[in-house]
């Protein structure tokens, strides 16, 4: 099975059904996670620029199952 999860921002996916794809991972599924905007205006704390390189590297980090 794959499943396709789509969010707007950076960490909307993971907040509002990252429990439900933990078990679909764990179920054996292929989980990919899309994400529309850079989330670079979502913080002050930094250039634009600076802010989606870091939301891009926080996307990146390894998941884990809901087991862990």
């Amino acid at each position: 099975m794959r499943v396709l999860a789509i969010g707007a921002h950076p960490d909307d996916v993971e907040l509002l059904c990252g429990g439900t794809l933990a078990l679909y991972v764990d179920a054996g599924a292929q989980v990919t996670i899309a994400i529309a905007t850079n989330g670079e205006v979502g913080s002050s704390h930094g250039t634009r620029e600076e802010i989606a390189e870091r939301r891009h590297a926080e996307a990146r980090l390894p998941t884990r199952s809901a087991r862990s």
